[in-house]
C-alpha cells in the first residue's frame, strides 16, 4: 500500500475544514483505497481554525496539526508542512473547498500510468474565478514562462500531486520568499497537468 501526504496550509477556515476531512477521507477509503495522512498547518489563523483542528486529530491520528508563530504565507506553510511527510507521494490543496477530493483520483491514476512523470498539477476546467483575477493568472503565467523557460501551456495551480524525492529537493533549497510551483519548474521537466473540475 503507498502512502499519501496530504499537506494543507490553513489560515481561518474553521467552516471548510470539518468538510474538507470528511470528503478526504471518503475518497480515499472508497475510491483511491490506499493509506494516507492529513496534515494541516495552521499559518496563523485567527478564527477557530486551531480549534478544529484539534477536534479532527483526536477523531483520527492520521491528522497531523503544526502550528506557525504568525502569518507566514502559503508557500512557506507549505514548506513547513513538507518537512514532516511521510508518504511516496504528496498532495497539496486549499482548505477552500474550491480543490475538490473527489477530483484527486484522476490525478493519481495518471501519476500510477506514467512512470515519466514527477509532478501532476491541476488545470481547472470551468474555473470560478472572476475576470480580474484570471487575467492576473494569465499575466503570471506569461511571466514565469519568460523567466524560468517554462512551458506557456503548463498550468500553475495549488492543487499538485508529487513525487517525495521531488519535496525532499525543495526542502534543501535556500530562497527566500520560495514559490513551490517556480521550485518545482526549476527542479523537473516532468510535469503535466490532468483537468479537475473547480469548485
Amino acid at each position: 500500500m503507498c502512502l499519501y501526504s496530504v499537506v494543507v496550509p490553513v489560515y481561518n477556515s474553521e467552516h471548510t475544514l470539518q468538510e474538507l476531512y470528511t470528503r478526504l477521507e471518503k475518497v480515499f477509503r472508497e475510491t483511491i483505497k490506499e493509506e494516507f495522512e492529513l496534515i494541516l498547518v495552521d499559518d496563523g489563523s485567527r478564527d477557530r481554525s486551531f480549534a478544529v483542528m484539534q477536534a479532527l486529530r483526536e477523531k483520527d491520528p492520521r491528522v497531523k496539526i503544526i502550528q506557525m508563530a504568525r502569518n507566514f504565507g502559503q508557500h512557506p506553510a507549505l514548506l513547513c508542512g513538507f518537512a514532516h511527510v511521510k508518504g511516496e507521494f504528496i498532495v497539496t490543496m486549499d482548505d477552500d473547498l474550491q480543490h475538490q477530493p473527489e477530483e484527486l483520483p484522476k490525478m493519481i491514476n495518471v501519476m500510477k500510468e506514467r512512470d515519466d512523470v514527477d509532478v501532476i498539477i491541476a488545470s481547472y476546467e470551468g474555473r470560478k474565478h472572476n475576470l480580474i483575477r484570471k487575467l492576473g493568472t494569465k499575466l503570471s503565467v506569461w511571466a514565469t514562462s519568460k523567466m524560468l523557460g517554462k512551458d506557456p501551456n503548463l498550468q500553475i495551480t495549488s492543487y499538485r500531486l508529487i513525487r517525495r524525492f521531488l519535496v525532499e529537493a525543495m526542502l534543501k533549497t535556500n530562497t527566500y520568499l520560495p514559490q513551490i510551483g517556480n521550485l518545482l519548474v526549476l527542479s523537473s521537466n516532468r510535469i503535466i497537468n490532468v483537468p479537475v473540475q473547480h469548485a
